[in-house]
């Protein structure tokens, strides 16, 4: 289980530094960006 939320953590972070590439971890961000990414979530998996 804790693997799966590593590497979600990690495809969401790649996800929000492609559309914000100055962004950092721990630094704010458009959450509106997060809509595209949930349509990505495979839910089936």
């Amino acid at each position: 289980m804790q693997q799966i939320h590593l590497s979600e953590a990690r495809k969401l972070n790649d996800f929000v530094k492609s559309r914000v590439p100055s962004w950092e971890v721990g630094k704010p961000f458009d959450a509106n960006i997060l809509d595209e990414y949930k349509q990505r979530i495979d839910i089936k998996a």
